[in-house]
């Protein structure tokens, strides 16, 4: 029975050893395809990194910043304040000269 055994022995030794070429083999494919598949998305990601960069780079060239715009509406609200008052003013001037000239002449 054991001359049986050693007769198989070295098929099985050769079976066994053509399995892991296979495993090997079959890893090798997949690291293959896992390497250009990295590729791929870093390509994608490179792509995508420079249009973001584009896009701020356009959002920052045309839109006001809010600080900015909090300045402007404060200086355009601080000149308003100040015509209303010299309009305050002329009104006043204009009513008291027409007091001291007395009711107007028809």
């Amino acid at each position: 029975m054991e001359a049986e055994i050693l007769k198989f022995l070295p098929w099985g030794t050769l079976l066994a050893m053509l399995g892991v070429v296979a495993y090997v083999a079959r890893t090798a494919m997949n690291y293959s395809r896992t390497a250009e598949s990295a590729a791929a998305a870093k390509a994608k990601s490179d792509v995508i990194e420079r249009e973001l960069g584009a896009f701020r780079l356009e959002v920052a060239s045309k839109y006001v910043q809010a600080d900015a715009l909090r300045s402007m509406r404060d200086e355009i609200s601080a000149s308003m304040n100040r015509l209303g008052d010299r309009l305050d003013r002329i009104v006043e001037l204009s009513q008291s000269r027409s007091d001291r000239s007395g009711p107007p002449r028809t």
